[in-house]
């Protein structure tokens, strides 16, 4: 009889362990930051007209779906004649239910919009763990519980790969072409590496980490905060986790021409920030990598130049459909779109690299900015 009241009190010891270890982290509670984008239909209507988007309302409602326990929502909103307002309040009586509170406060203090929009949310959170995000992103019900579940002792922040939505569009294709192939390639290659690639779509952070260097205010001299405050964290001996899901975007509306533009903001941002590594750029891009490597091989080996490079081209093509497959949960649409894609996007990010060499100046949320040296950035004047 007393041993099996022993055997009884060590498995209890363990499952009580197993508990505390394993479970407990998933139920910690969770402030969730939804940074409502102010969204135009044009550069040349400055108004924000974030309800003119079209998938706003079944992204915001993807977030009072989650399956996680303990969390509360905390939507930010600059403009307070935003469209997008009546849209939040309608899914808080939609589900009553869900902790959320909206915030409606213009501010001033950053040169960063995003931060100024986060800032009112961020000083009302009381909870440790943070989780920031942009309102045309989608979740899934378990995105939260498998980040959480992700955090443990000495990870600091936990990211998302970036991806899309399926859009039946040259630009929906485009973008899934871009995120889920050369972007989601050097994506997971960095954070293999250990390297600081977060992207600040989805983030969940140790609040205290922020607090400790003076809280998102800190940051606001940049544009590309997520890199300097995932950095902040990564100097400071604390790691990095990469989420089981990908980020979903799912922006109502798409365009090519809004994809080159995003595409030399970004270029410029990682000019000014690590300028020795985007100088080789180029050379990771299948066009110049294979004009390279057939030259070398035509050269040492006597092989055909058109053989070796057309063998190239379709080897990256078909690498990057089976990336691309791996990273999307569902089936892989087929299309002639798809092909046709991947050849503009290899095409154009050559033009977009020439591009981007030829200033320092980027738009963003409507505002112009000039990138200084190091990622700070100061505002143009009107």
């Amino acid at each position: 009889f007393d041993e099996q009241c022993y055997k009884w009190a060590a498995h209890e010891l363990l499952l009580f362990y197993y508990c505390v270890k394993r479970i407990a982290p998933v139920c910690k509670a969770c402030i969730l930051l939804v940074v409502v984008t102010p969204f135009a239909h044009s550069q040349r209507k400055r108004s924000p007209l974030v309800g003119g988007d079209a998938n706003l309302s079944h992204n915001l409602a993807s977030y009072f779906e989650l399956t996680y326990s303990r969390y509360e929502l905390f939507f930010c909103i600059q403009n307070p004649e935003d469209p997008a307002i009546e849209t939040v309040n309608l899914l808080i009586k939609q589900y009553p239910n869900v902790k959320a509170r909206l915030f409606v406060e213009t501010r001033d203090t950053c040169l960063n919009p995003k931060i100024n929009n986060l800032l009112p949310g961020y000083e009302a959170g009381q909870y440790d763990l943070l989780w920031i995000t942009d309102s045309n992103i989608k979740v899934t019900p378990n995105t939260l519980t498998d980040m959480v579940a992700r955090m443990t002792e000495n990870i600091g922040m936990v990211h998302q790969l970036p991806y899309t939505t399926h859009a039946d569009s040259f630009a929906g294709y485009l973008d899934k072409i871009h995120f889920g192939g050369s972007h989601g390639r050097i994506y997971l290659t960095t954070n293999a590496c250990g390297v600081n690639c977060a992207s600040g779509m989805s983030c969940l952070f140790r609040k205290h980490l922020l607090d400790d260097v003076g809280g998102l205010e800190t940051f606001g001299c940049y544009i590309a905060e997520d890199f300097f405050l995932a950095k902040s964290i990564y100097d400071r001996g604390w790691r990095f986790a990469l989420g089981n899901e990908p980020c979903f975007q799912n922006p109502g509306i798409r365009s090519v021409k809004n994809y080159v533009a995003r595409m030399i903001r970004w270029s410029r941002l990682r000019m000014a920030m690590v300028p020795l590594i985007s100088a080789f750029e180029p050379i990771s891009e299948c066009i110049v990598c294979g004009l390279i490597g057939a030259y070398g091989i035509n050269h040492f080996a006597k092989i055909g130049f058109g053989t070796i490079y057309g063998i190239h081209i379709g080897c990256w093509f078909i690498f990057d459909m089976l990336l691309i497959k791996l990273i999307q949960p569902t089936p892989l649409e087929l299309s002639w779109k798809l092909p046709a894609m991947w050849i503009f996007r290899e095409c154009v990010s050559i033009w977009i690299f020439v591009r981007a060499l030829s200033s320092r100046t980027i738009i963003w949320k409507n505002q112009k900015y000039r990138v200084l040296c190091g990622g700070k950035a100061e505002p143009c004047k009107k």
